[in-house]
């Protein structure tokens, strides 16, 4: 899935910790976040999940991002608790510890895919905020992970969201493009490059105003021109996005579409 890029922990035996929680409590708590087959997550594991997103042990709170993630894919949760799990979760999307601030996103964004925190708008704008937040950070690693929710986002804002989801494109648009290198920091940019060509893809089918669809496919064109340069990153679906898009751009935006999808076909090295 989209947010499966942030690694999961080793499922390695469970170690003394300064958790308040007991060895056995921890046990289960890794089982549910590593997805252990014979550890199936049920309603009765929510009152462990929010003690552990409250233990002061980051890697025990970490893991209960996990467990929040597996435990919402599933459909666990009542209307009335994810609010409860996104006061804990909010401030772990800035963690400076790398994993917490990872699986937390994986966890909102679980949430948000079943618009489960979408329906306070309070909530709504609230995680629109820290998204951007994210999107807009010098870090690239950051970026990434805005780019993650944004697609999550994108895909469930109401559509009385509209200036929201207009901003946030506009926001993932300025992400800049990477140069083609082969330093850890560059690969780490076009990485956070792919993830928002993906975010891009998800707005260009809800974005309405005409001259935010020109840019957006504008910046489709430019990621399926570094491409091979880049990465062995498949342009299929950009080819693909471009294509809905061209009767709904400009008329100038329409022919550059045009020529680019008709260059592709006329490339034997492309797979459709």
């Amino acid at each position: 899935g989209n947010f499966a890029c942030f690694q999961e922990p080793a499922d390695k035996p469970t170690t003394e910790s300064s958790s308040s929680l007991s060895l056995e409590s921890v046990e289960r708590l890794r089982g549910i976040a590593t997805g252990r087959s014979q550890i199936e997550p049920t309603r009765e594991d929510l009152p462990l999940v929010m003690r552990a997103l409250q233990d002061k042990d980051p890697d025990i709170s970490s893991w209960a991002c996990l467990a929040v993630e597996k435990m919402a894919l599933r459909g666990l949760f009542q209307p009335n608790e994810p609010l409860a799990l996104w006061t804990e979760l909010r401030p772990k999307l800035r963690s400076a510890h790398a994993e917490t601030s990872d699986w937390s996103v994986r966890a909102v964004g679980a949430m948000v895919s079943r618009s489960e925190l979408l329906a306070d708008p309070l909530v709504e704008e609230a995680l629109f905020e820290e998204t951007l937040w994210l999107v807009r950070a010098d870090d690239v690693t950051q970026c990434c992970r805005g780019a993650m929710l944004a697609t999550a986002l994108l895909m469930t804002l109401p559509k009385e969201s509209k200036d929201n989801l207009e901003k946030l494109v506009r926001a993932l648009l300025k992400v800049r493009l990477p140069m083609p290198a082969n330093s850890e920091a560059q690969d780490a940019e076009a990485t956070c490059n792919r993830l928002v060509t993906k975010a891009l893809s998800v707005a260009a089918g809800r974005v309405e105003t005409q001259a935010l669809l020109d840019d957006v496919a504008l910046r489709l064109l430019a990621q399926i021109a570094t491409i091979n340069q880049i990465s062995p990153f498949s342009g299929d679906h950009v080819y693909s996005e471009l294509a809905a898009l061209a009767g709904k751009t400009s008329k100038e935006a329409r022919d550059l579409i045009v020529q680019s999808i008709l260059a592709a076909a006329a490339n034997s090295d492309l797979l459709y």
